[in-house]
């Protein structure tokens, strides 16, 4: 199986939780129909739509502990099919292994565009929690 490497460059992504309902995946529609490969374009809208699902977490965790904030950069192997076979930590700024293991779980639970290629796209993902209520997707 050929393995081919992505850096999604995302940029200027931030949404307020409050206005967003938690996205559990893209509707069938999406995920049934096939390009003939998978673009930076086809992950980002996947993060976009799933990346509402962390704000629980992060509230969560803001509530408990006053001033939480940080990075955790995920590198992901998303396979043809669409499904994370590959998910891990590369580093984190959190201070909380917990939540960082809480964030992986999570994204393992994210479904990508189905793509004719066989093969596995690697993607680095860094999510900034801010203490600004936010989620952001840096490059």
């Amino acid at each position: 199986m050929k393995y081919q490497s992505l850096l999604i460059v995302l940029i200027g992504f931030a949404y307020h939780p409050a206005y967003c309902a938690p996205a559990t995946s893209l509707p069938d529609s999406t995920i049934i129909s096939e390009d003939s490969i998978r673009t930076p374009e086809s992950i980002h809208v996947t993060i976009n739509a799933n990346i509402k699902s962390l704000s629980h977490l992060r509230r969560t965790y803001q509530k408990a502990h006053a001033g939480f904030k940080g990075m955790v950069k995920l590198k992901l192997g998303i396979a043809s099919s669409g499904i994370v076979v590959e998910n891990r930590i590369i580093s984190s700024t959190t201070g909380f292994p917990e939540f960082d293991e809480a964030v992986r779980d999570t994204i393992f639970g994210w479904r990508f565009k189905r793509v004719r290629k066989k093969d596995i796209v690697h993607v680095n993902i860094p999510i900034d929690f801010s203490k600004h209520d936010s989620d952001r997707v840096l490059k």
